[in-house]
């Protein structure tokens, strides 16, 4: 029934246990896939340079360990697990990736 499950985290408490639900029901349904999301905002250019890298670098590192833990939430699961950062509108980016 639940062959693909997309799971979009944030950080916050309540997407890690979101996280641990998806892995239950990863686990009940023996579920093919899992893909974890994390989309963090654009950083606005007009930051200029070095600041804009330092910004953007800083995202993305805050957003990596975001989705470390919400692999950790997850643990072992039978479906093959995919993880991708998305830079942009969380809502866009979950829709696109749902596509």
């Amino acid at each position: 029934m639940f062959e693909y499950i997309l799971l979009a985290v944030d950080g916050s408490e309540h997407s890690y246990h979101a996280a641990r639900m998806a892995a239950d029901l990863a686990r009940a349904m023996k579920s093919e896939r899992l893909r974890i999301v994390v989309s963090y905002d654009r950083i606005p250019p007009y930051l200029g340079e070095p600041n804009l890298q330092h910004a953007i670098d800083a995202r993305v590192l805050e957003s990596q360990d975001i989705l470390q833990k919400a692999v950790e939430a997850v643990g072992d699961v039978p479906a093959e697990i995919h993880t991708e950062l998305i830079e942009g509108n969380a809502a866009e980016a979950i829709i696109e990736v749902a596509k």
